[in-house]
């Protein structure tokens, strides 16, 4: 739970729900070519943004009170792990693995490698 609602994801979908009520207050929904496994990596927050690695290669950050997408970056190869965040010298990163390659996954062949992204100053002021 942050800042009072339950953050809940699925293969597609990305959710926040009022936990004393279970309505649903936002949810979006990324479409791209599905896996014979449905693969759910959860999401990670920090300074008001959820931060999520899609099995297609994308990171994709959304405002988490509205669920509005602030930006998304491709990366080479599905991202077949989880996705932190945390601060640096006063700048925040973002960290994911790709380069996850399956016969069950419909992603392009990439080698095993992890990105570590700094957010530039315009990309963490739509944080705040």
């Amino acid at each position: 739970m942050v800042d009072g609602a339950l953050i809940g994801t699925a293969e597609f979908d990305t959710f926040a729900l009022d936990p004393s009520s279970c309505a649903e207050i936002w949810r979006v929904h990324e479409d791209y070519p599905p896996s014979l496994l449905g693969v759910n990596r959860g999401a990670a927050y920090m300074d008001g943004a959820l931060f999520r690695g899609l099995q297609d290669g994308r990171v994709v950050a959304y405002d988490f009170k509205t669920g509005a997408k602030l930006w998304t970056t491709a990366v080479d190869g599905g991202i077949g792990g989880g996705v932190i965040t945390y601060a640096d010298g006063g700048s925040q990163k973002v960290a994911v693995a790709a380069g996850f390659t399956s016969p069950v996954w419909p992603t392009k062949q990439a080698y095993a490698k992890v990105y570590v992204l700094g957010l530039d100053e315009s990309a963490a002021n739509q944080l705040h």
